[in-house]
């Protein structure tokens, strides 16, 4: 019985963690110098650590994600990815867990701004 019900405890945790982190953000993303340790941060934090890869790493991420908004013309698919960015760059910390953020903040803020030029480059063109 009590295995059972650990089991469903264990269920229902991962679940929630799993719809929390869809949000992609916490108090601790929006708190400049605040560090998070709870789970539910290590996980935004793993599911966002591509957008501080090396840049080659990047392209090739982005590239993915352009294929998996293939039904989007070019032009709506580059607004709506421009306003995510953008939204990115507004929050103080990317990631809020302090080794993932020492290690990928930086690089992460220059693939945004890398990326968000391109875009730009493509809508004035």
């Amino acid at each position: 019985m009590i295995s059972q019900y650990y089991c469903f405890f264990q269920e229902d945790y991962a679940a929630n963690l799993i719809e929390e982190s869809g949000k992609n953000c916490t108090e601790t993303h929006l708190t400049e110098g605040e560090f998070g340790t709870d789970d539910l941060h290590y996980l935004i934090d793993f599911d966002m650590a591509f957008l501080g890869d090396q840049p080659a790493a990047y392209q090739k991420h982005i590239e993915n994600i352009r294929k998996e908004y293939a039904h989007l013309d070019d032009a709506e698919y580059n607004s709506q990815r421009l306003k995510i960015l953008e939204l990115f760059l507004q929050i103080p910390n990317i990631f809020a867990t302090k080794e993932l953020r020492e290690r990928y903040e930086e690089q992460a803020r220059k693939n945004i701004l890398n990326e968000i030029d391109q875009l730009s480059s493509y809508k004035t063109t």
